[in-house]
């Protein structure tokens, strides 16, 4: 076929210099655009050295970065970095690659962790009833980056990242239907 052969590599790194070993590394077009499915590999894990290889990338400018587009999780305290190592995609670099072009330079040197707060919040109905057992989701970009569900007040409690913004949806079944003896939410 006509695909290019153009790569991205490169290190994730931590604030000492150390490898960061086992992080989402991610790709997108720089104009938001979402790349051709047909070049799927945009998201891996580094290895033990921290290194990551993005192979078969189209032409084009790219931002790349940590958690640029999964969301973060709480448990590792690395809000989305980007390349050079910048949590501000104003301040981010752009990758320029040509039609089968090599890039083999990139270094993302992480920040140090950020903290973890508690988000409390209350669900309820549009008559002030309190909405139990409702799964409600933390999200970053419209990914879901922690889930939880209501308790019998309605309350609900998230570890979320300090210095990330989140919104939040609440979901809940007012009618179910039964389909091959399980219980489907209908509306």
């Amino acid at each position: 076929g006509m695909f290019s052969d153009g790569s991205i590599t490169g290190t994730v790194v931590e604030q000492d210099g150390s490898p960061a070993r086992n992080l989402a590394v991610e790709y997108f077009h720089a104009d938001g655009k979402i790349a051709d499915p047909r070049f799927r590999e945009r998201s891996m894990k580094t290895n033990e050295e921290g290194q990551f290889h993005f192979s078969k990338v189209p032409p084009g400018e790219f931002l790349v970065g940590v958690h640029i587009d999964t969301p973060p999780q709480a448990d590792e305290g690395i809000p989305p970095t980007y390349w050079p190592g910048v949590t501000n995609v104003a301040k981010a670099q752009v990758v320029r690659l040509a039609a089968n072009e090599k890039r083999k330079d990139l270094v993302i040197k992480l920040g140090p962790r950020v903290g973890v707060r508690t988000v409390r919040g209350r669900v309820q109905w549009p008559d002030g009833r309190p909405a139990a057992s409702t799964d409600v989701s933390a999200r970053v970009g419209g990914a879901i980056a922690e889930l939880a569900k209501t308790d019998a007040t309605g309350a609900v409690e998230f570890p979320l990242l300090n210095g990330v913004e989140y919104s939040f949806r609440g979901r809940a079944w007012t009618a179910y239907r039964i389909v091959n003896g399980n219980r489907i939410g209908d509306d």
